[in-house]
């Protein structure tokens, strides 16, 4: 009888013990899409109940926009310790209709063999986190868990909504964020961004760094002549050029027909490379930009090198519009 009591006692702990952690859980996922330290917070409690050494939880998007987060044992935040391959086989799996998957022992060798999988991972078990439409939008995936007491499989379902959550907050906040920080027209970053980012450049990137300053000549006159349509048409085509050769990361719309970019590590003859290739291939469209470059191997001051550039550029408009074959109005609808 007293063993039937106890055993009672510790199993009706054990239960508290659970919903004590799915509770803390809840709280620190409610405003982790705002503060992201929370976010390791409940994969630490996740993994405490479970006794993972590490725990993941992957938010899926597009391939290129997927987003990890993880915590290792003795580590705190760490990087995600399933490989893609990995990843897309859960995904699968999951979209299967299967609700959790496990790998032991025999299992987790052949799965560490086939997928590339750490050495160290011994177990494996993940759950879907799915989307109010019941779409899976994450896995959530706890390695080498030795806790007994508890199913760690059942406690991983059961935190699953949390997670839902969370990923659903995460989503919309990056809409929001992005919505402030992309120029919709162009898809390139826009001035928000730009002054949030020189804080960065001018921390992080002291050698080889180009400034490429960028004007669309004759915008206001083809508006006036076309309409905004055709305006609009000619900077999302300058645009497209623009992400061609300096890619998405530092390339900004700054102002109504004004992009700035900057590249970091090239080369000053590549630099100019680059702009020829670009200004040759917009003028085929009948399109004409002034590009002004500031190349410097040592960078004293950020803001004097942009306007070095900008300067440049200036000077490159004023000898485009001295020359009376590139006045637009005697160009336009030809």
């Amino acid at each position: 009888m007293l063993h039937y009591v106890k055993s009672e006692t510790s199993e009706k702990q054990r239960q508290l013990d659970s919903l004590n952690y799915i509770y803390d859980v809840e709280k620190l996922l409610f405003n982790a899409h705002e503060k992201q330290e929370n976010i390791t917070g409940a994969l630490e409690k996740t993994a405490h109940i479970t006794s993972a050494e590490r725990i993941g939880l992957w938010m899926i998007g597009q391939p290129a926009e997927r987003i990890t987060f993880g915590w290792k044992k003795g580590e705190g935040a760490w990087e995600d310790f399933l490989s893609p391959e990995m990843v897309a086989f859960l995904l699968d799996y999951f979209r299967g209709g299967q609700g959790q998957f496990e790998a032991f022992e025999g299992k987790m060798s052949r799965m560490r063999a086939e997928y590339g999988l750490d050495e160290e991972l011994r177990s494996l078990i993940a759950v879907p986190i799915e989307d109010m439409e019941g779409s899976v939008c994450g896995i959530l995936a706890g390695c080498n868990l030795s806790n007994k007491k508890i199913k760690p499989g059942v406690f991983l379902k059961s935190v699953s909504f949390s997670f839902s959550m969370f990923l659903h907050n995460m989503n919309s906040y990056m809409a929001i964020k992005a919505r402030g920080e992309r120029d919709v027209l162009s898809g390139l970053y826009n001035r928000n961004r730009y002054e949030a980012d020189l804080s960065k450049y001018i921390s992080q990137y002291k050698k080889l760094l180009a400034c490429i300053y960028i004007d669309v000549n004759g915008l206001h006159e083809l508006n006036n002549e076309k309409g905004h349509e055709a305006g609009d048409e000619m900077l999302k085509t300058v645009a497209g050029e623009i992400r061609k050769r300096f890619g998405t990361e530092y390339t900004y719309r700054i102002g109504g027909d004004e992009f700035l970019a900057f590249a970091v590590g090239l080369k000053e003859s590549t630099l100019e490379r680059l702009k020829k290739e670009m200004t040759e291939e917009l003028k085929k469209k009948n399109f004409y930009i002034s590009v002004g470059i500031q190349w410097e191997k040592e960078v004293s001051s950020l803001d004097a090198l942009i306007k070095k550039a900008e300067k440049k550029m200036y000077l490159e408009k004023k000898k485009f519009y001295q020359d009376d074959k590139n006045d637009r109005r005697e160009r336009i609808g030809k």
